[in-house]
C-alpha cells in the first residue's frame, strides 16, 4: 500500500501600500506563486487551504495554512 506524506505551509498575502489598504498587492502575489510552484516542483500536491483573518472589521484575510501532500518517498530496502 503506497504511503503518503504531509506538509503544511502558512503564506502570508501580501497588502496594497497604505496602512488601511484592504486590497491585496498583486505583485506580492507572485511570490506566493513562485512558493506553490516550487512545492509542486517537489511532487507536493495542495490539497486545503485554511485561511486566517486579521482580527480586523471588516475582517481581512491576512495568511493562509495551505496543506499538500505527496506519495512517500520508498526506499530499496522496503518490503512491499
Amino acid at each position: 500500500m503506497d504511503q503518503i506524506e504531509y506538509k503544511s505551509v502558512i503564506l502570508g498575502l501580501p497588502r496594497g501600500p497604505g496602512f488601511f489598504s484592504q486590497k491585496p498587492d498583486l505583485d506580492g502575489v507572485e511570490s506566493i506563486d513562485a512558493e506553490l510552484n516550487k512545492l509542486g516542483q517537489e511532487g507536493w500536491q495542495l490539497v486545503a487551504v485554511f485561511p486566517f483573518t486579521d482580527g480586523s472589521s471588516p475582517a481581512q484575510i491576512s495568511k493562509a495554512l495551505h496543506y499538500f501532500s505527496r506519495p512517500k518517498p520508498t526506499s530499496k530496502t522496503d518490503p512491499q
